[in-house]
């Protein structure tokens, strides 16, 4: 879920106002991305989103998608030669 209420816009800095949303899953506060020139720069606030953190999106949205498919339970891997 996109946070815009909270925080868009809301920080302030020498260059004036910046465009801020935070990015939640199902579980977890993900992070922020913050608006850039050239799209939206992610922030991770949690360890498991540090992967995504540095990364730029086009918009908050493809960041969100972004943080829901790392957060996605992974399904443990099956060993090619299983005893049977």
């Amino acid at each position: 879920m996109i946070d815009a209420g909270s925080c868009a816009g809301a920080i302030s800095g020498d260059r004036g106002m910046t465009t801020a949303f935070v990015i939640e899953t199902a579980y977890i506060t993900a992070g922020i991305v913050t608006g850039e020139r050239r799209g939206f720069r992610f922030y991770a606030a949690h360890p498991s989103m540090t992967p995504l953190d540095g990364t730029l999106y086009r918009s908050p949205a493809a960041a969100q998608r972004a943080a829901e498919r790392l957060a996605q339970p992974k399904e443990p891997q099956r060993k090619a030669n299983a005893a049977r």
